[in-house]
């Protein structure tokens, strides 16, 4: 049998996803310079640092909404992938009307943040969970995530979960090897 890249997906949208943002192992033009800027960041960071890249190349956003980020390093991983987009911090109190791309740490009042996020979330808007096993209650947020209806396709990384909420689809969650 040949070499298969399918992953078992049967939707093109979520195939191409997968395949060419989630886990694309090309070496974009930017890995070098910031793996260099932020080298006394551990290997699991610089892995979300590039993913982030990846998805802030894929959006191509206005602004990236980051609640509590772990570390600044995000930030330039973002701007890096996409030059026009603004990252900027959110807390519970300074929720957009709406976006294209956000990402919540599991801390704090990450519950009370995901309501509002999803709230305002569109057809074309991108939700990432991280941490979603940090503990019980974080992994049974994520389940409860999961089985939303609003929640359309959902990808869980392991170490972050994504959320698409394009109703246009059919339902679907994909665990994908990160």
């Amino acid at each position: 049998m040949g070499y298969s890249r399918g992953f078992g997906v049967q939707s093109p949208s979520a195939y191409s996803f997968i395949r060419y943002v989630l886990n694309e192992h090309y070496p974009y033009y930017a890995y070098a310079p910031l793996c260099e800027k932020h080298k006394a960041e551990s290997h699991a960071t610089k892995k979300k640092g590039r993913l982030y890249f990846r998805l802030a190349n894929f959006a191509q956003a206005t602004c990236w909404y980051d609640y509590l980020p772990a570390t600044e390093a995000y930030a330039d991983y973002v701007c890096a992938g996409c030059q026009s987009t603004v990252f900027k911090s959110i807390d519970a109190t300074a929720i957009p009307q709406h976006f294209r791309i956000a990402r919540l740490s599991m801390k704090g009042d990450y519950k009370a943040v995901y309501e509002a996020l999803s709230a305002v979330a569109t057809a074309d808007s991108i939700l990432i969970l991280e941490g979603i096993y940090d503990n019980r209650d974080t992994k049974a947020f994520w389940k409860q995530v999961v089985e939303r209806v609003e929640a359309v396709t959902t990808y869980d990384l392991y170490s972050c979960g994504i959320v698409l909420f394009d109703t246009s689809k059919f339902k679907h969650h994909y665990i994908v090897n990160f």
